[in-house]
């Protein structure tokens, strides 16, 4: 797990904000059962280091689809 700067805990909890440093599945969970519950939540997902020397970030293309791709009238699309 990622360590959160001292300082960030700090002023988050100033602010009144609850933080819980979890690993992912549990966030996730904890996430899933705060929402059930119809409480405010919010999560910040830290990927480890390792993830960004093994995987490279592409963003996402800016380019547009045709105006017929866009309105779903490709191939098989009713007409």
């Amino acid at each position: 797990m990622e360590q959160v700067d001292p300082a960030v805990l700090s002023e988050v909890r100033q602010q009144g904000i609850a933080v819980e440093v979890q690993d992912t599945a549990n966030a996730c969970a904890t996430f899933n059962f705060l929402v059930s519950e119809n409480r405010l939540v919010a999560a910040g997902l830290i990927p480890p280091p390792s993830v960004g020397r093994t995987l490279p970030y592409a963003p996402p293309s800016t380019a547009r689809l045709p105006d017929s791709a866009a309105a779903g009238a490709g191939e098989g699309a009713p007409q």
